[in-house]
C-alpha cells in the first residue's frame, strides 16, 4: 500500500469517520506510479483519462484514503467495487459504506459501518448568486446574498458542499457535519439518521 507521507487528518462522528489528505505527495513520478499500482483497475483507468496529472493524483489519493480507512477498520480483503442502480458506488464484499471526494490539492474519504454517508470537499471559490438562487434553500440564498467578499464565497462553498454531500449520501433523512480542516477549503460529511 502507498503510504501517506504524513498521517491524514481524521474527524467525524460516533458512526462515521472522515479522512482528509493533501495530494501533492503524488506529484513525483515514483509516488504517482506506486499509487497507480495500489488502486483498483477502474480507478487506474479513470486516473489515466484525466488531462491533468494533478487531477489524476486527487482521484488516486481518494481511493488510497478509502483503502487506509478499510485497513484501520480491520478489513483485510481486497475491496470489490460495484455501482448501485442509482449510480452510487459501494463495496460488494465489505459491509462498509463510503464516499469519496477530491478538489484542488485535497482528497477526502468518509466511511461508516452503520450509516449511509456522503462527503464533499471544495476549495473556496467565488460565489455564484444565480446558482445559489436556483439550488439552495431561500434561507441559504439569503445568507449568501447578504454577505460580501470572502465571507460570501465561504458561505456559498459551504452550502455547495452540503448539497453535494447530501446527494452522495442518498438518504431521505440525514444530518450534516462540517469538518474544520483548513482555511480555503470546505469539507462536509452527510450521514443518514
Amino acid at each position: 500500500m502507498v503510504l501517506f507521507p504524513e498521517a491524514p487528518f481524521t474527524a467525524g462522528t460516533s458512526a462515521a469517520a472522515v479522512y482528509i489528505a493533501r495530494t501533492d505527495f503524488l506529484s513525483g513520478a515514483d509516488a504517482y506510479n506506486a499509487a497507480l499500482l495500489a488502486v483498483s483497475d477502474d480507478r487506474r483507468l479513470r486516473a489515466q483519462r484525466f488531462h491533468s496529472r494533478a487531477r489524476a493524483a486527487q482521484s488516486l489519493a481518494a481511493e488510497l484514503l478509502l483503502r487506509l480507512a478499510l485497513s484501520e477498520l480491520g478489513c483485510a480483503e481486497e475491496p470489490e467495487f460495484a455501482v448501485s442502480e442509482s449510480g452510487k458506488p459501494y463495496l460488494a464484499n465489505i459491509p462498509v459504506r463510503f464516499s469519496l471526494s477530491h478538489t484542488t490539492g485535497l482528497a477526502v474519504c468518509a466511511v461508516s459501518e452503520t450509516r449511509e454517508v456522503g462527503a464533499d470537499a471544495e476549495r473556496v471559490r467565488p460565489a455564484n448568486l444565480k446558482t445559489a438562487a436556483r439550488v439552495f434553500s431561500p434561507a441559504e440564498y439569503a445568507a449568501i446574498a447578504s454577505a460580501s467578499g470572502e465571507r460570501r464565497d465561504v458561505l456559498f462553498t459551504a452550502a455547495w458542499t452540503r448539497y453535494e454531500a447530501a446527494f452522495k449520501c442518498g438518504a431521505e433523512k440525514y444530518r450534516f457535519t462540517e469538518i474544520a480542516y483548513s482555511p480555503g477549503y470546505s469539507v462536509t460529511l452527510c450521514e443518514s439518521v
